[in-house]
């Protein structure tokens, strides 16, 4: 479940903020022996930087055995999915999930530090954000979505509302480190002090995510994502928590299709049935992973009972 709108500015923050998170997880496969073996004596196994324009962009691999089994087991263990298909949809991922290339060649995207030729792949880059939701309102003088009108917002508390644009570029790693990882205080920072100290307050009180809601097609791509880069750049204590998932809707049985005109929205279902005619037929559609099939016939009998 995306929150979506007029978040085109936090979305470019995060992809800023991000990519210095996200490079712990990235490393180029060893151009050669040598580099293999430099690798192994703690030294770079990174190409020599002259060689790099001379050679194919390095494929980047995601860390494979270490982190699957902590993902495997946080799954098996410690999470919440309502459902035992959901959790084997889980751990069945992971099965083939083997090397994943974090990096592309063209689109949109967070280029690489090191080469700028390359963009980060977006499954990399984009399964972190609602983090940034905890602290977005601290960081903008725009309005929050969750803003009542009088500026107080739906922060932990005091200062939900009142930011201050800035520039991302110009804020450093290790203010986000703070904020995020419980990194020290820099001596010197961007962002002023306090606003920082709220902003670390802010994202301890809406972290870890209780519950992410999302459809069933998601789980071999950004839900396991969301976990992996979680898992990977948190402590535990905010590894997330629950993951629901749900099937797709049919009407009347058939896919829904604007092409083909059987199609029907939220409002136009509670503008033919009213809001309870609409939650009873819902119930009646189905749950979990399968499909659920919404029908006329079943929110005209609700209205039928209901009258």
């Amino acid at each position: 479940m995306e929150i979506s709108g007029r978040n085109f500015e936090i979305t470019r923050l995060v992809s800023l903020f991000l990519s210095p998170c996200l490079l712990p997880l990235l490393h180029p496969v060893p151009s050669s022996p040598g580099a293999s073996a430099a690798a192994a004596a703690g030294g770079s196994a990174f190409p020599p930087p002259l060689l790099l324009p001379l050679l194919p962009p390095p494929p980047l691999l995601l860390p494979s055995s270490s982190q699957r089994w902590q993902v495997a087991e946080h799954i098996r263990n410690d999470m919440e999915f309502f459902s035992a298909d959901t959790r084997g949809r889980f751990l069945s991922a992971i099965d083939w999930l083997e090397d994943w290339g974090c990096s592309r060649s063209f689109g949109l995207g967070t280029k690489l530090p090191w080469d700028e030729s390359q963009v980060i792949e977006s499954l990399s880059d984009s399964s972190i954000y609602m983090s940034f939701y905890s602290i977005a309102h601290l960081l903008s003088s725009s309005p929050s979505m969750f803003d009542d009108g009088a500026g107080a917002g739906a922060g932990a508390g005091a200062g939900a509302g009142a930011g201050a644009d800035m520039d991302p570029h110009l804020v450093p790693d290790g203010e986000w480190d703070f904020v995020f990882l419980d990194a020290p205080m820099p001596d010197q920072t961007v962002i002023p002090k306090e606003t920082l100290k709220l902003m670390r307050r802010e994202f301890k009180f809406w972290y870890p995510v209780d519950l992410r809601v999302s459809g069933k097609d998601l789980i071999q791509n950004h839900l396991l994502f969301f976990l992996y880069n979680h898992i990977a750049i948190f402590p535990r204590d905010c590894w997330p928590r629950a993951v629901r998932t749900n099937g797709h809707v049919m009407l009347n049985n058939d896919k829904m299709s604007k092409s083909t005109g059987n199609f029907l929205t939220l409002r136009e279902a509670v503008d033919l049935y009213s809001a309870d005619g609409m939650r009873f037929a819902l119930a009646c559609a189905g749950d979990a992973n399968e499909d659920a099939n919404f029908e006329h016939s079943v929110a005209n009998s609700a209205i039928l009972k209901l009258t």
